[in-house]
């Protein structure tokens, strides 16, 4: 039998999106200048650039090496 991960005892409740989205509407209201990028959920339209996309290969690649994981 499979044992349950002792790591999911340490979550903390609640749901990641909204608690994101109620700490930036406190940091904007504490930073109204601020510019914030948003990369929340949402439907994108258009590919990520190739820049991007290349950084995000070759951090998932590094996620393969006990260095690049941990």
């Amino acid at each position: 039998m499979v044992e349950r991960n002792e790591g999911f005892s340490n979550l903390a409740a609640g749901y990641l999106f909204p608690e994101v989205a109620k700490r930036r509407r406190e940091y904007q209201a504490k930073h109204p200048d601020a510019k914030i990028i948003s990369l929340g959920v949402g439907n994108t339209t258009e590919p990520l650039t190739p820049h991007i996309a290349q950084a995000m290969a070759s951090y998932a690649k590094a996620l393969g090496t006990a260095k690049g994981y941990s």
